[in-house]
């Protein structure tokens, strides 16, 4: 009499792991300590808990301080700006998050004058001693991205806030990709353009306009450079263009927009500033 064969599924450790994972994260789903979105009787709610346990696990976070500051903006996962402060500090990598600030004149936005504060995060790293800078991050360069004028922004209200929040961005973004894992901040998501559909691939409004139109729409904000904000000349914008040109990183976008404005041959350096100031923010 023949035995008859059984066949034995063997699981291997990433079934394993992912079954672990999976009734880790309905323990979490039951509770309501964590925000609605991992809530069990919130749709997705599973699947939303598995994927905030995942990136908690790849950059070394407490599980439940990344359900807490991570949103969902426009179907984009994005972190609290505190949480990217207290990552950054606590990470081992940096002295604590400081903040220089400082008045680079007099900007004017649909008439109203605002002081031009410019922000920078600056820190020590541990293992070398040496001072780091993040990108600086101004009032102008708000209104040339047309952060500060979109409706309900918060750059009108708490722009010293606001500063802090995105210069604290830019330097994490530079010297620790792996914390921010590829994702904005809640405010950078909300101030992103909105996604709209473009034959059969979402796209941000922004991408779907010819450059130029998003040039002519920067400068209608009501740009202006005043005070010590003095222009360079045209030569001298373009002579930085040129170099940006050489960046391996920066944005596809920003490349055709130079690229068109030199078969336009623009000469105006209040075009060409807006242009640089934008083109610039793009290689981060």
């Amino acid at each position: 009499m023949s035995e008859e064969k059984r066949e034995i599924a063997v699981k291997t450790p990433d079934d394993l792991a992912f079954e672990s994972i999976q009734r880790k994260a309905k323990l979490y789903t039951a509770s309501q300590l964590v925000p609605t979105i991992y809530q069990g009787n919130t749709p997705g709610a599973l699947a939303n808990t598995v994927i905030a346990l995942n990136i908690a696990h790849r950059i070394g976070a407490d599980e439940l301080m990344v359900m807490q500051n991570l949103y969902v903006i426009q179907g984009r996962p994005s972190w609290s700006s505190q949480f990217i402060i207290s990552a950054l500090n606590s990470c081992g990598r940096f002295s604590p998050i400081r903040f220089e600030l400082k008045s680079l004149g007099i900007v004017s936005v649909n008439g109203k004058n605002l002081d031009n504060r410019e922000c920078k995060a600056v820190a020590t790293e541990l293992a070398t001693g040496q001072p780091l800078e993040g990108p600086p991050v101004s009032i102008a360069m708000a209104i040339v991205e047309s952060w500060y004028t979109k409706n309900g922004s918060k750059w009108q209200t708490m722009p010293e806030l606001m500063l802090r929040y995105r210069a604290a961005s830019f330097f994490g973004r530079l010297y620790a990709p792996e914390i921010l894992n590829g994702m904005y901040t809640q405010e950078e998501a909300e101030e992103l353009p909105t996604i709209r559909q473009a034959g059969s691939i979402q796209v941000p409004e922004d991408i779907v306009q010819p450059a130029a139109q998003v040039q002519d729409a920067q400068l209608d904000d009501g740009f202006q450079l005043e005070g010590d904000q003095s222009l360079l000349s045209a030569d001298e914008y373009w002579s930085k263009l040129t170099a940006l040109m050489g960046e391996k990183s920066l944005a596809a976008a920003a490349r055709k927009e130079i690229q068109e404005a030199n078969v336009n041959e623009e000469k105006d350096p209040a075009k060409l500033a807006v242009l640089l100031t934008k083109v610039t923010t793009s290689i981060l």
